[in-house]
């Protein structure tokens, strides 16, 4: 069910391979909580109008989303979170480099009412 939502500002270099980053996510996600795979889903956002700081054209952010069900362990979350960082890290290679970016993740966890449905 984990659910991704990465958000980004239109100056990240590494944006036209989101979906290598996306297959990593799941992969990591499926041993690291752990999770089916098939119920990994992702999606971006790339944001066209932003301000990151003062507005210098070179600031620019990747904000990343995980939506989980309740009921994981803190520690779990934690060492979760620390290897998305990693794997961010590492993807954003070049713009890290060339701008000042910023990379953050939110892992949250949904209300016990979530709903869904599967054919």
């Amino acid at each position: 069910m984990p659910q991704l939502i990465l958000e980004f500002s239109s100056n990240v270099i590494e944006k036209n391979n989101v979906l290598s980053l996306f297959k990593n996510c799941h992969s990591l996600l499926a041993t690291m909580l752990p999770t089916d795979l098939d119920s990994c889903k992702s999606r971006s956002i790339e944001c066209a109008t932003y301000c990151v700081g003062n507005g210098n054209i070179n600031n620019a952010f990747a904000h990343l989303s995980l939506k989980v069900m309740p009921g994981r362990r803190p520690d779990t979350l934690k060492k979760t979170g620390d290897s998305m960082m990693d794997l961010l890290k590492s993807y954003f290679t070049e713009s890290l480099k060339k701008l000042n970016l910023q990379i953050t993740l939110e892992i949250i966890e949904l209300e016990k009412n979530y709903f869904k449905i599967t054919s």
